[in-house]
């Protein structure tokens, strides 16, 4: 009888085994997509569902649907020359089928790697609220102003190293972006309102090759916390930075020069700042609302070098507070010169305040 029992036992748990091993697909979906980004699809399976520049909407959107139902999202993945997307205008004719409302709630990942397009122009994706990633080729030199503006879906786009400009309000208004890689770009300047108000965005790298930030480029993107400024860059327009409220640490550049009216205005949560030997001036109410700013570093050796605005720590009126920094650290100034010539330094009334000579901002 045992031997029996056992004999069964051993039976059941066979065909659990068995059954388990049925209920794993080993399709495509699951072995090489479920776990992966859609940047990431696979070689053979974008080849697949490519299309061409010629296609109709009919054939792009009946291979939209077979991608979805096989892997779960929709896709279009276009391969052909610049030539023939310009002739055949091909990504408008993408752009409208993306904004359908068919798509609204999931979403189009959009991968341009395998053409050999050098351009997005202007306006191209221009509230284009159900794009949500996008691939572009290594070909591609400019993106144009407003191209991908209020595309409120975006999340991941990625930047080419042949990439030398784009241009104002390029994702303006992008408020799921969350990483901006600019870093293997060429591009010499951020333009004016490029990022303005990419209120996820959390990770921002530079290009080395970065002269000047424009204008509100970077203004209300509320979850910004840290920014590197690359190290030929020489100034920073009004509102460049402002209303970053989760901005808690600057790192200026050794070259800089100058920093404009309200740069930094209400960035509440700026708690130091270092400002290099090079700043020549910092303009009206720059650091106005910055009622976290506590410490300030100079790694100059003479206070009246720096043109300073009366207001640069002032409150602006009713909407924002007056910032309170109460160290001030002048690693390159080794004693008191005893003349008081520090205590106005920036404009602001360091008299009843620390001012450590000889002494750098901690960490």
């Amino acid at each position: 009888m045992f031997n029996y029992i056992k004999y069964l036992l051993m039976i059941s748990i066979f065909l659990l085994s068995l059954s388990s091993c049925n209920n794993k697909s080993t399709s495509p979906s699951n072995s090489q997509i479920s776990s992966s980004s859609p940047e990431d699809v696979p070689e053979n399976i974008v080849k697949n569902y490519s299309i061409k520049a010629d296609e109709s909407e009919a054939n792009i959107e009946a291979k939209m649907q077979e991608y979805f139902n096989e892997y779960g999202y929709y896709s279009i993945f276009l391969e052909d020359t610049k030539e023939n997307i310009d002739k055949n205008n091909t990504i408008s004719k993408i752009n409208t089928i993306i904004e359908k409302d068919t798509y609204t709630k999931d979403g189009v990942y959009l991968d341009l790697s395998k053409t050999t397009m050098t351009e997005i122009a202007d306006n191209t994706f221009k509230d284009n609220k159900n794009l949500f990633g996008v691939k572009l080729p290594e070909t591609l030199t400019s993106i144009g102003e407003s191209a991908f503006y209020d595309c409120s879906s975006l999340k991941t786009i990625n930047f080419p190293s042949s990439i030398t400009s784009i241009g104002k309000s390029a994702f303006q208004l992008c408020i799921k972006l969350e990483t901006l890689d600019l870093s293997q770009t060429k591009i010499l300047e951020i333009k004016a309102n490029s990022f303005y108000n990419c209120s996820s965005l959390k990770n921002v790298y530079l290009s080395q090759s970065i002269l000047a930030i424009q204008g509100n480029a970077f203004s209300s993107c509320s979850s910004l916390e840290e920014i590197n400024f690359p190290p030929d860059l020489q100034g920073v327009a009004t509102y460049a930075f402002a209303e970053c409220k989760a901005l808690k640490k600057v790192t200026l550049n050794e070259k800089i020069t100058k920093i404009l009216a309200m740069a930094f205005y209400n960035c509440s949560s700026l708690e130091k700042i270092s400002f290099p030997s090079s700043i020549e001036s910092i303009g009206q109410y720059t650091f106005a609302g910055c009622t976290s700013l506590k410490q300030i570093e100079y790694l100059g050796n003479t206070p009246s070098s720096v043109k300073a605005d009366a207001t640069v720590f002032s409150a602006y009126y009713s909407m924002a507070k007056a910032s309170t920094p109460d160290n001030l650290y002048l690693p390159n100034v080794a004693n008191d010169p005893n003349d008081e010539s520090w205590n106005k330094f920036l404009s602001y009334d360091w008299s009843d305040k620390t001012i450590n000579y000889g002494q750098s901002m901690p960490k």
